[in-house]
């Protein structure tokens, strides 16, 4: 989730537990869920929420660690591209720059990353290769 990009930043650790101590209710009005199938341009404030967190960190000199680079990869491919597909290729298109923009104002490369998929990922942004960036986007879609 977005709002991790700054978290993540801010802890020291992190555990987890095996308890089940937050429970997301579906139900047909759930906010995101209608917004991402309506396939509304609502869905560009990732975008705008993701650079201004960006900007936010810059501004209190924090620096970004491995956890929330791998967030910050996560949330501008697999689920930038999950809300936008449908939205048609040319804003697609813009959004994925706009993200490489952000990956790259970042500095982050393929070593911050473990996971095999973002890797590439991270390099689709830093080549502006929109064509990588699509394939992994379905690979995230269809998984």
């Amino acid at each position: 989730m977005i709002r991790n990009l700054y978290l993540y930043d801010c802890i020291d650790s992190m555990a987890c537990i095996s308890d089940a101590i937050y429970f997301k209710r579906k139900h047909d009005n759930n906010a995101a869920d209608v917004l991402w199938k309506k396939q509304d341009l609502k869905c560009l404030d990732q975008l705008y929420l993701a650079r201004q967190l960006v900007e936010l960190k810059n501004k209190r000199n924090i620096r970004s660690n491995k956890l929330s680079k791998h967030a910050l990869v996560l949330e501008l491919c697999e689920y930038l591209y999950k809300r936008l597909e449908g939205l048609g290729h040319d804003i697609l298109k813009d959004s994925f720059n706009v993200a490489a923009n952000i990956i790259k104002d970042n500095q982050i490369d393929i070593n911050d990353i473990d996971d095999e998929i973002l890797r590439k990922a991270v390099i689709a942004f830093n080549n502006n290769d929109f064509e990588l960036y699509q394939l992994i986007g379905k690979y995230y879609r269809y998984k």
